[in-house]
């Protein structure tokens, strides 16, 4: 559990039963073991009354695997060797179609806390006082997310660097110039 951006709870997504080789499955066969783990961190983080119903929303959760080849939401395979994880979101109760940027900054966050799940997918430790970059694989592609820590390892800073995505094509028929006449 870590609560920066917003508060979220990363599962390893192997335990959850995920298979991040793909991003384009729906999760409905996971969606229980998401829920639940939802309902019980929104407890334990303090977000909710054990009266009161589990929230959608919040926290976040979300699946964690190490860097592996997967195939995107597009249909194209992005490979391993481009990213340092593969992350899953959830968005109230369906897949998110790739990130929320607040659900980056957890993830960020949580690489940055030895033996954490997100550390533990990611593999390479986080050395006190220098810019850590992690880059995040996701439905969507990769999202980079640079944190600045201090002399103690306490980060202080993330950052997250995107890049715009080509969303259409479009022809546009414009009609002739009408001539002008004086």
């Amino acid at each position: 559990m870590v609560d920066a951006g917003a508060p979220a709870v990363l599962l390893p997504a192997e335990e959850a039963g995920v298979d991040l080789s793909s991003m384009t499955d729906n999760l409905a066969g996971q969606l229980p073991t998401l829920t639940a783990a939802r309902a019980s961190a929104g407890l334990i983080m303090g977000l909710r009354k054990p009266e009161d119903p589990p929230q959608n929303a919040v926290p976040k959760v979300g699946v964690v695997a190490p860097a592996g080849d997967y195939t995107a939401a597009d249909g194209t395979t992005i490979p391993a060797g481009s990213h340092d994880v593969r992350v899953r979101m959830l968005s109230m109760l369906a897949p998110h179609p790739a990130i929320g940027l607040t659900s980056a900054v957890a993830v960020a966050l949580a690489a940055s806390q030895p033996s954490s799940v997100v550390a533990n997918a990611a593999g390479q430790p986080s050395t006190a006082g220098t810019p850590r970059i992690l880059r995040i694989g996701t439905p969507a592609g990769v999202v980079t997310a640079e944190m600045i820590s201090d002399v103690n390892g306490i980060v202080s800073e993330v950052a997250l660097h995107r890049a715009a995505r080509h969303i259409a094509t479009a022809d546009i028929d414009v009609a002739p110039a009408a001539e002008l006449s004086a």
